[in-house]
């Protein structure tokens, strides 16, 4: 889709008296800013009609909701080996528009290092609202008997898909 709105997704149709059709607007800002537009509709040929339409594009502002959390990272501390161990954080999202927080770009990275993150798809935020999510951690034996050093869990926010940071030490 392009930055230029509104994308309308309608065809021409002829209307009874009386009868309406339903039109798709679609509006994808691409910048924080206020948008108005009129958008024409020509009318049987004869003459044309202006919809007016107005949105605001706002930065998307999801971030964990702790402020040591921002700080520091999520740590898991010692664990003995074979165990496991989970850590709780929330999400707050500070933006004036909802926002899907995907954690699908961390997922293999996660797996790898036996961490599972709950819920696994992503969370939808509105507005100041807050998401609970739950880190759990279990020991992963790695090939040749290594096994992985977890360095501080560093979550971060960008376009609304969280993505993880994680130093390693073998």
């Amino acid at each position: 889709m392009s930055a230029v709105w509104p994308q309308v997704q309608s065809s021409p149709a002829v209307l009874a008296p009386g009868h309406s059709q339903d039109m798709t607007i679609t509006f994808k800002p691409m910048i924080a800013q206020k948008y108005d537009i009129a958008v024409p509709v020509r009318i049987n040929g004869l003459y044309t009609i202006n919809i007016l339409l107005s949105g605001e594009g706002a930065p998307l502002r999801v971030e964990l909701a702790k402020e040591e959390q921002l700080q520091r990272g999520v740590m898991f501390g010692a664990v003995p080996m074979g165990s496991s161990c989970s850590r709780a954080l929330s999400l707050v999202n500070r933006g004036r528009a909802a926002a899907f927080v995907s954690f699908e770009p961390s997922a293999e990275l996660l797996e790898r290092l036996g961490i599972e993150l709950v819920p696994a798809g992503g969370v939808q935020l509105r507005p100041r609202e807050t998401a609970d999510l739950t880190l759990w951690y279990r020991w992963v034996e790695q090939p040749g008997g290594g096994c992985w050093k977890l360095e501080p869990l560093i979550l971060f926010c960008w376009s609304s898909q969280l993505y993880v940071d994680c130093g390693l030490a073998h």
